[in-house]
């Protein structure tokens, strides 16, 4: 396992690898507002949740849409890497704080797709791109920080992992939830913390998610 000096170094070479690549049909943080919400990581998340040393890792599905980069400056964002304002790090921040008793800087967080997807906040990614994305900058990412767990939020993202290790995809979130793999650490899925999928899955179905999530993790760091 590499030293935290090491880490960040190394996590460094690949924000400047994400710098500097180019995905076909899509934009990057670069692009908009002059680099404002452009960082020295992977992902802006980063900038709020970066202990290399964290036990949890966070893999949200992507951090940004041309059509949010396109409006206003939002200062907390390009500040701080999210915004108070979005459902979907509200209800992660509680659900780590109750299940987890972590803050958001007590974890890594990044995201699967470092790029700037296509429309709106509801677009959606391909498959491929997401898993060719995860291929080159998540797993990577992965190996370098060696958390216990990663907790991937919803199940596109799940999948694109499970597929650039070889596995299969999984239909149903429900089953994606309860299919978790290792790759040395283990890697789960939970239902993503934006509002719609929230309200879909039930708040109460969530937290019992999230409390068997930390049943099994704490099982796993027992061991190591």
């Amino acid at each position: 396992m590499l030293a935290p000096r090491e880490k960040t170094k190394a996590l460094r070479r690949l924000a400047t690898k994400r710098k500097r690549t180019r995905m076909k049909g899509y934009r990057t943080l670069g692009d908009y507002k002059g680099g404002r919400y452009d960082c020295n990581y992977v992902s802006p998340w980063s900038k709020s949740a970066h202990n290399v040393n964290a036990k949890v890792m966070i893999v949200g599905h992507d951090w940004s849409s041309e059509e949010w980069m396109r409006g206003p400056v939002d200062k907390q964002s390009a500040e701080r890497g999210y915004s108070d304002r979005f459902p979907t790090n509200r209800n992660l921040f509680d659900l780590l704080k109750r299940h987890f008793d972590l803050c958001f800087s007590d974890v890594y967080a990044t995201n699967a797709f470092p790029f700037i997807k296509k429309g709106n906040s509801q677009g959606s990614i391909s498959h491929r791109d997401l898993q060719w994305a995860v291929c080159k900058f998540l797993l990577p990412q992965i190996e370098i920080i060696q958390p216990v767990i990663v907790i991937c939020l919803g199940k596109a993202t799940f999948n694109a992992v499970r597929g650039a290790c070889g596995e299969a995809k999984i239909s149903k979130l429900d089953d994606a939830i309860k299919k978790h793999f290792s790759r040395n650490p283990m890697i789960f899925a939970v239902a993503h913390t934006g509002s719609l999928t929230t309200n879909l899955r039930g708040r109460r179905q969530i937290d019992r998610d999230w409390a068997a999530l930390r049943r099994r993790f704490d099982k796993l760091r027992a061991k190591r």
